[in-house]
């Protein structure tokens, strides 16, 4: 056989091969085992489909990867407004805890003259009592039910202190 012959037949051989190995997964250039093959694949495209479709693989997965980054960011910046927000209802729920500890101290220095004082101050007690209660059961919920139950008790502090303060000039 000549060398045109050979040529001619490589060449038909490759042409033949053409139609057979033409999707980018046939023409992963680390899965070509042989020279026909790899001649088919450059000569289809499939090598060039194989890198397209690399490519369109890497970029969904930066894309994926940016979406996860950007989520990620939203997600600390979140658990930091919540540190920041939990930080800041611990710190009203010991200011309640100082007032209540404070009113039971004034109450205590109140001077009873009369029955209806009397009642009036074991009436506070009570609702100190009371508040302290739900001081410590409010500071295990959750912050949003932290948070409106401590104005509550806020207001509630706030009137027993003016009740007490009232209580104070009168036993004077």
């Amino acid at each position: 056989m000549t060398w045109a012959a050979r040529h001619l037949f490589t060449v038909g051989l490759v042409a033949a091969q053409g139609g057979c190995a033409t999707t980018a997964a046939q023409c992963d250039p680390r899965a070509v085992s042989n020279v026909l093959t790899a001649a088919s694949c450059s000569m289809s495209g499939g090598f060039e489909a194989h890198l397209a479709q690399a490519r369109a693989e890497v970029a969904a997965r930066r894309d994926e990867l940016a979406r996860l980054e950007t989520e990620r960011a939203a997600l600390q910046t979140r658990q930091a407004s919540l540190r920041t927000d939990r930080d800041a209802l611990r710190q009203r729920v010991n200011a309640m805890r100082s007032s209540l500890d404070r009113l039971q101290l004034q109450l205590g220095a109140v001077r009873v003259t009369n029955d209806a004082q009397r009642a009036r101050v074991t009436a506070l007690r009570e609702l100190l009592d009371q508040t302290r209660a739900r001081v410590t059961t409010a500071s295990s919920s959750g912050s949003e039910a932290l948070a409106r139950e401590i104005a509550d008790l806020e207001v509630d502090v706030a009137t027993a202190n003016k009740v007490v303060a009232a209580m104070a000039k009168v036993g004077e």
